[in-house]
């Protein structure tokens, strides 16, 4: 059962993602967002890291003359007469209903019904699988494919006696849900067969704006649970205490970034998310111009993703943000921002060295040497996943599992000793830091010599501070600080507490030694306090 649950839960975000008229999104530690709407571009931010998200356009109230949403029983009778086509001894394994592009209050399932649903059917010891999908009341996909031999875990029509409009009504009456918003508009229906019981859920929102997810028995009718998904931890952190970024809302921390010239003007930028993990969860941005004590928000031109300072900050004054549209630049704390580069390919990494930009997006790495009046291409091989700039300028890039360095336009690669595949690498004075997933090297670019920091159990991240102090985040939420020993040539490990919940995303070190912490919300699923029996 359990491999055949993954089995659905793939083909779900498949079919979830096959429709035009809706928001594509992608976020991981940088954030993106597509749309694609009567064949135009747009862009809007609504996403959180490490989520895959599907939006439909924001619910709009208007009347209709005709009712085209039909109930999930209507339509499963309509989609199991073209399965019995496509084969008779087709049974079904998984129905869920879809968001609407031109969602009204008339079909956004309150009542349980929607325009749009999809279906998969199996055959029962063959491996035949069809995809169907209805759209105002008729099959509009019809697509059939050679999927694994499956035994069991089909779905029988008469074990489905709980409709979904009792289903979504025992779930107000229970719970006070709400319709959902922005993605998983209105009320949502899945229907699926676990551990040899049909279960109905009610996708929606609680009161708080939580995704909440209510599931029956569909055989009995009988309620199994009511679970919604909240942060858990998240916000940014000195020395184990709370910074409030904006007015003691609730924030999940994406990125912070400390001002080269930090010891003179205490300036650094925050960028967070409000109310993560609910419907209204937005993006934005603070700085701070005395180490932290007050913060006030920036003004954005458009929807970002990463904002941070210059590397030459203290004479330009330059900020920068990386958007849907490509790279934007403020020299006056965000009041105007102009175009800096226009790329409609998500930038992946982006560095600064005094006049240089180096940007690495989906669809190659472009370098400017004039902060970014003019720009070129660099040519690469196969695709890139990290780039950087060391002391000097020069460019190193991570590409098909080599760490290679920009060379009179050729690549030399830097051989790095490592046992498995290289994960990432760091930058810092003259150090070059790679890293797997379990061993970390250091050159130093002065000699070309390698030496081992020590072999580590499941290395996560290295972070590397403005003031060039080396962290390294391990599995288990254990962190270790590296510090050298120059006077024996040698390195070593120091390990430093982390006492706040949430995921450690980013941390800096200021002038003074003193630690932040970017802690990302992480989505904790509980249940929900019943209202009513």
């Amino acid at each position: 059962m359990r491999r055949l649950s993954r089995m659905v839960t793939i083909i779900t975000l498949i079919i979830l993602c096959t429709n035009k008229p809706y928001y594509t999104v992608y976020a991981k530690n940088d954030i993106f967002v597509n749309r694609v709407v009567n064949n135009q571009n747009k862009s809007q931010n609504k996403v959180k890291n490490n989520l895959v998200l599907r939006t439909a356009l924001p619910c709009i109230t208007k009347s209709v003359t005709e009712n085209r949403a039909i109930s999930l029983s209507e339509a499963l009778k309509t989609a199991s007469t073209t399965s019995k086509k496509w084969d008779s001894k087709a049974e079904l394994m998984y129905i869920t209903s879809i968001d609407n592009p031109d969602l009204n209050i008339m079909d956004d399932g309150h009542d349980g019904n929607r325009r749009y649903w999809n279906f998969i059917f199996i055959v029962p010891r063959v491996e035949k699988q069809l995809i169907l999908t209805i759209h105002d009341k008729k099959i509009v996909n019809n697509h059939a494919y050679k999927g694994p031999s499956i035994n069991d875990g089909y779905i029988k029509d008469k074990e489905i006696k709980l409709t979904s409009k009792e289903a979504v009504n025992m779930s107000i009456n229970y719970f006070k849900i709400i319709p959902g918003q922005n993605w998983a508009a209105g009320y949502h229906f899945t229907i699926s067969k676990q551990d040899n019981i049909v279960i109905l859920t009610v996708v929606s929102l609680d009161k708080e704006g939580y995704f909440t997810r209510t599931t029956f028995n569909a055989t009995t009718k009988q309620l199994i649970s009511g679970i919604h998904k909240i942060p858990k931890g998240g916000g940014l952190f000195k020395e184990g205490s709370t910074i409030n970024l904006n007015n003691e809302k609730q924030v999940s921390m994406e990125n912070l970034s400390i001002s080269p010239n930090y010891a003179n003007d205490s300036s650094m930028i925050a960028s967070y998310f409000i109310n993560p993990y609910k419907a209204n969860m937005s993006l934005a941005a603070s700085i701070t111009r005395n180490s932290g004590i007050s913060w006030n928000e920036l003004t954005m031109k458009d929807t970002f993703y990463k904002i941070f300072f210059s590397s030459s900050y203290s004479t330009d004054n330059l900020i920068y943000a990386t958007t849907p549209k490509g790279l934007i630049a403020t020299n006056n704390s965000g009041k105007t921002w102009k175009n800096i580069l226009l790329s409609q390919s998500h930038i992946l990494d982006i560095h600064t060295n005094k006049q240089k930009i180096l940007v690495n997006d989906e669809d190659g790495i472009h370098i400017s040497l004039n902060k970014g009046i003019k720009w070129n291409r660099l040519n690469t091989s196969s695709k890139v996943l990290h780039t950087d700039f060391d002391l000097d300028g020069n460019i190193y890039i991570l590409s098909n599992n080599k760490i290679l360095k920009e060379s009179d336009k050729q690549w030399i690669d830097m051989k790095v000793p490592l046992s498995s595949d290289t994960k990432g690498f760091k930058l810092c004075k003259q150090y070059l830091i790679a890293y797997s997933s379990d061993s970390l090297k250091i050159q130093d670019m002065k000699t070309y010599k390698w030496k081992e920091i020590g072999e580590f159990n499941g290395i996560n991240n290295i972070f590397i501070t403005s003031n060039n102090q080396i962290f390294c985040l391990l599995e288990d939420r254990i962190l270790v600080k590296l510090v050298e020993n120059k006077e024996f040539n040698t390195w070593q490990t120091q390990k430093v507490k982390i006492n706040s919940e949430g995921k450690l995303f980013a941390l800096e070190e200021d002038a003074d030694g003193k630690l932040y912490l970017c802690m990302s919300s992480e989505g904790v699923w509980e249940p929900i306090t019943k209202i009513f029996k």
